[in-house]
């Protein structure tokens, strides 16, 4: 029971942004590439990649259902067929095959290559508004400066553009309503490599709970990814925890830990033994995210960091620990947001949100808790875009601490 107490006490509570390793690549925004010369409409080449996330919700009340997810348009191999060149579509897991008449400024598309059936897929020489036949469907052409895309006569659209690809999607697929978002593209334009993503899908990663001092051999660690996006679960790949003990000159290596899961709250057992001898602990994390070519970000920015071990502390000397109540993330928020709390020891806790006036919005919880740390998610669907407070009160069973204190919370919608 002590030792499992040591465990979850030795969280000291603060927060780290962790650093970004920038790849070898051009970045540009999606204006700058609408500005690029050259005449590769998609632009069509094996390796290009176009992802962008959708959300939606369906309108029937009694389903009200939702769905948020990742979309991806992917360019996996060039194949020659009836001496015309071909590019192998992977769309969301459907594969077709695109081939560009540059002549005619025309994209065509076969299902198969055997045997061949073209439709005309986009038509760069038509008008706003002009119509065509794609297939079997009348659609409408979209032309906008750089953008140019189609609509079909129910309600689902595509844009498309000579310098980005395919960038949006949209309408209404089955009973859902939905709205689409471009989250970046991976392309090959005149023998240049760009990469254009979108900010408002620029990760935070944050590791709480990383503190230089430990008083056991159970180092307690709490990490969060933050993306304002709700497809944003998608977008982590996972953490590793890299590390070894070293004392002089001897220094020992520790296998990789791997954590797969974007929100962690976990406890690493150090070796006490080594730990007794003096010997030190170095650890760095490395946080890699799921865009096309991968981010990764690391706490400390270079280097490891060490944690200073201090034997003897009894488990009611860190009972000391005092109540914390964390900033709420993410802030400003659109409409969930989450609140991190730690608690010393058994006490009374309640937690309410109020509006700028005092008036009393949500309560979130109101009830006992034992030592440990704990989340709680407000919702501000419904609500007017504001400053709203989230106010914790706790008294310790025993009566004799008590703890208050209020966090500004933005909603903005």
């Amino acid at each position: 029971m002590k030792s499992t107490l040591k465990c979850f006490v030795a969280a000291l509570f603060f927060s780290v942004s962790l650093s970004y390793a920038q790849n070898n690549i051009v970045y540009k925004t999606v204006s700058e590439m609408h500005q690029m010369s050259g005449e590769n409409f998609l632009p069509l080449s094996k390796g290009n990649a176009f992802r962008i996330a959708y959300q939606g919700n369906d309108p029937d009340p009694f389903y009200h259902r939702s769905i948020n997810r990742l979309y991806t348009f992917s360019i996996t191999d060039t194949v020659r067929a009836n001496n015309q060149l071909y590019y192998k579509v992977n769309e969301d897991g459907s594969i077709y095959y695109l081939r560009e008449d540059s002549v005619n400024n025309k994209i065509y598309r076969t299902e198969t290559l055997a045997p061949i059936n073209e439709i005309v897929f986009f038509d760069f020489t038509l008008v706003n508004n002009a119509q065509y036949l794609q297939g079997n469907n009348i659609v409408q052409a979209y032309s906008s400066g750089f953008e140019r895309g189609f609509s079909q006569s129910n309600g689902n659209y595509l844009h498309v553009s000579k310098n980005i690809g395919f960038y949006e999607i949209g309408g209404r697929f089955g009973s859902y309503n939905v709205w689409t978002y471009f989250i970046e593209a991976s392309v090959k334009s005149n023998d240049t490599f760009y990469l254009v993503r979108s900010p408002d899908y620029d990760p935070i990663f944050r590791a709480y709970s990383i503190p230089g001092t430990i008083y056991s051999n159970c180092w307690h660690v709490r990490f969060r990814y933050i993306c304002e996006a709700l497809v944003g679960e998608y977008l982590f790949d996972s953490v590793s925890l890299y590390s070894y003990y070293k004392k002089g000159n001897d220094s020992i290596a520790n296998p990789r830990v791997g954590f797969s899961s974007y929100m962690m709250d976990t406890v690493i057992v150090l070796d006490s033994s080594l730990l007794a001898q003096n010997y030190q602990y170095y650890y760095r994390f490395e946080y890699k995210d799921n865009f096309i070519v991968p981010n990764r970000y690391y706490y400390p920015a270079s280097g490891y960091n060490t944690l200073t071990y201090v034997s003897g502390v009894t488990s009611e000397g860190l009972k000391e620990l005092n109540y914390k109540l964390e900033q709420n993330y993410p802030n400003p928020f659109n409409p969930t947001t989450t609140i991190n709390y730690y608690i010393p020891s058994e006490s009374k806790v309640n937690i309410t949100v109020y509006n700028t006036l005092g008036s009393k919005i949500k309560e979130l919880y109101d009830g006992s808790r034992v030592q440990g740390n704990y989340d709680v998610k407000f919702d501000g669907a419904g609500l007017s875009s504001g400053v709203y407070f989230v106010t914790i009160k706790a008294t310790s069973i025993d009566g004799k601490k008590s703890f208050v204190d209020s966090k500004k919370m933005i909603l903005m919608k």
